[in-house]
């Protein structure tokens, strides 16, 4: 039986760049969202895809979220967003897509985000330390 019921291959945050590991959606996660109608999240995979397999641009580690264990987030620029599985739009400037990933590489959750307005570039709340940037400045 497979680990994950969508597998991907990420940068391997304990060997960025050149490390890659497999990261992925249980089944468990994935029935929760159809069961419950979130059509948008599903059709949203595409990006998640996108950004895990090539588009990462920045990976940040440590940031906690309420009620959740530390995790991995992979910021990647995609040019368009699904609000269904039938509706691709562009998406507005200033704005990321993260993928949060689990320390046992277990995707929990996939967004948008604004990007601070401060000047800063980064995701709105993503407090955690940069561990890799496309962009190196």
């Amino acid at each position: 039986m497979a680990r994950w019921l969508l597998p991907f291959q990420a940068i391997d945050p304990r060997n960025p760049p050149n490390g890659i590991w497999e990261v992925g959606v249980s089944e468990r996660h994935y029935r929760d969202l159809r069961n419950h109608g979130h059509e948008k999240q599903i059709a949203r995979l595409v990006l998640v895809k996108e950004v895990l397999e090539g588009g990462t641009v920045n990976l940040y580690r440590g940031w906690s979220r309420p009620d959740k264990e530390d995790c991995f987030v992979y910021e990647g620029r995609p040019a368009r967003d699904f609000k269904s599985l039938t509706i691709e739009t562009p998406i507005k400037g200033g704005m990321a897509f993260l993928v949060f990933v689990l320390p046992d590489g277990e995707i929990d959750e996939w967004t948008w985000r604004f990007l601070t307005e401060d000047g800063g570039n980064r995701p709105d709340g993503i407090t955690g330390e940069l561990i890799w940037s496309a962009n190196p400045s």
